[in-house]
């Protein structure tokens, strides 16, 4: 790091490298005791980032088992039919639109015991943002209001790393309809389509570009945590991306936004579902704390034992 050129890519070239200093011990055998101790270090690091991980992968069954949504695991089928009624009537002759599977999804919904509503109904039209010009760096800024993309938007959370902040006035002139408020639903439409997180007080002000859309609540029929949780399901993510359209980027259209059923129980029914995320989160941000501490202090204890700190 201390060497290296900066530039659009900061780098070091072959010979720089190949005369870092490496201190070596003499004895093999510390040699093996470092190596030992590191390799285990990392073992106990992946495995709790993989409880972490597990624990939110389990609360897709969790949550729909609350919904009553019994989806079954089809095995792949690379020969189906499907009738001409049904492709003019989707207007769609995609495969992956016409899968047995989300046949199967439309009678599991069907035979929900709560009422299904649409994303039409429960919110506001959908609003995108947009991107300032590209090479436009005066509407860019090091601080003021995040400006949120797409690695800003994680299942059930916006995470923050490599935010970028956009001018007050672009947030007031060129983005004013697409500024955020507390309790908007956020959605990524391309790329990684279907993602959902809830927008908090602490993340405000803030504004989106055009591969997310804000979806507004309506009413207080429907909890914002509640949609977010539900579109974060593999159900979800399966509804929300079999309507794709595109041909290099695939993408979500408002219409097929709004058209997303959403199982629509009791406000009750809709906290356990919220208080399952709320849970299974807390206690993977605990796992991966504690992996990532871990670690640290493996690699200080390395770097203790080789340069002789105490």
């Amino acid at each position: 790091m201390a060497i290296q050129r900066p530039s659009g890519q900061p780098n070091i070239n072959k010979e720089e490298f190949k005369n870092l200093i490496i201190p070596v011990p003499l004895q093999i055998t510390k040699q093996i005791e470092l190596v030992n101790a590191m390799d285990e270090a990392r073992s106990h690091r992946k495995q709790k980032l993989a409880e972490a991980d597990a624990l939110l992968d389990g609360s897709d069954t969790e949550i729909l088992n609350i919904l009553g949504l019994n989806v079954p695991t089809l095995s792949p089928r690379n020969i189906f039919a499907t009738r001409l009624s049904d492709l003019n009537q989707s207007r769609r002759i995609d495969v992956s639109y016409h899968l047995p599977f989300h046949q199967t999804i439309t009678r599991v919904l069907n035979s929900c015991p709560y009422p299904l509503s649409t994303i039409s109904e429960l919110c506001c039209k959908p609003v995108g943002g947009a991107t300032p010009k590209k090479g436009d760096q005066e509407l860019y800024t090091d601080s003021g209001i995040k400006f949120l993309r797409i690695l800003n938007i994680k299942a059930n959370e916006i995470d923050l790393t490599d935010v970028k902040y956009i001018k007050p006035d672009v947030h007031e002139g060129q983005l004013k309809r697409s500024q955020l408020d507390s309790g908007d639903v956020l959605m990524t439409i391309t790329g990684r389509v279907g993602t959902a997180a809830v927008v908090n007080e602490n993340i405000l002000p803030a504004n989106i570009n055009q591969h997310i859309v804000r979806l507004k609540m309506l009413n207080d029929s429907c909890l914002p945590e509640y949609l977010a949780a539900y579109l974060n399901t593999n159900l979800g993510l399966t509804i929300s991306n079999r309507s794709v359209t595109g041909g290099t980027r695939m993408a979500l259209d408002y219409g097929a936004i709004q058209a997303i059923p959403i199982p629509l129980p009791p406000k009750k029914i809709q906290e356990q579902v919220i208080a399952v995320v709320q849970h299974r989160r807390s206690e993977a941000q605990r796992l991966r704390s504690e992996a990532e501490t871990g670690w640290q202090i493996a690699k200080q204890w390395f770097e203790d034992q080789l340069l002789g700190g105490s």
